[in-house]
């Protein structure tokens, strides 16, 4: 049989919940109903559907990928070769973020409010995986819209503190939004490719 070798190393943690439970068939014929929950360099990390633990927990096996048949073998490869291209703009995209907002304002220095907006979301950011974009995505929505509710009356005021709020209101449009807008466009690929998977 012609061994597929792996050689895109991820070292990424699956969301327990993205792939379905499947049969995998060892080389030998054997087969175990699970579900894919990491990948290790040349090995699987399965969790299976069927055996539990004393506790009575499902058991957790990893596998090297050579003892999975062809078809097995070619499933993991194909996560890989795509998660690869996902991490990659992922992390583009992620590590651009405080650059466009530095060069968004040049040699200014923040304000103590874009200090305290950009900290709220720097959180979020920091936390984000490529798995776990979903949770993300919803508490920056959250942090935006109540931005957005507490800067706008401000913003219609004179004076200094009208005039920071709407630079503040521009922060958060201009800025923090289509950061967002692109961690979705990569929540959406995610998927895609989970129900791809999912789909096989």
């Amino acid at each position: 049989m012609k061994r597929i070798v792996l050689i895109l190393v991820l070292g990424l943690a699956l969301n327990a919940n993205a792939f379905d439970f499947r049969t995998w068939t060892a080389n030998d014929g054997r087969t175990i109903q699970a579900k894919l929950i990491d990948i290790q360099e040349d090995s699987v990390v399965v969790e299976s559907e069927t055996t539990k633990d004393l506790a009575g927990k499902p058991m957790i096996y990893t596998v090297p990928v050579s003892r999975f048949s062809e078809d097995d073998q070619q499933y993991v490869y194909n996560i890989q070769r795509e998660l690869r291209f996902l991490k990659e703009k992922f992390d583009r995209v992620k590590r651009n973020f405080p650059e466009n907002l530095r060069l968004a304002h040049g040699s200014r220095e923040y304000s103590v409010s874009e200090w305290k907006v950009y900290n709220q979301y720097r959180k979020a950011i920091d936390e984000a995986t490529i798995f776990n974009l979903s949770g993300q995505i919803e508490e920056m929505e959250f942090r935006m819209e109540n931005h957005r509710r507490d800067l706008r009356p401000k913003a219609s005021s004179r004076g200094p503190a009208g005039t920071q709020a709407k630079h503040d209101l521009y922060f958060v449009d201009n800025y923090i939004e289509p950061y967002l807008i692109n961690l979705k466009r990569i929540e959406t690929a995610v998927e895609a490719m989970v129900s791809r998977a999912n789909s096989k």
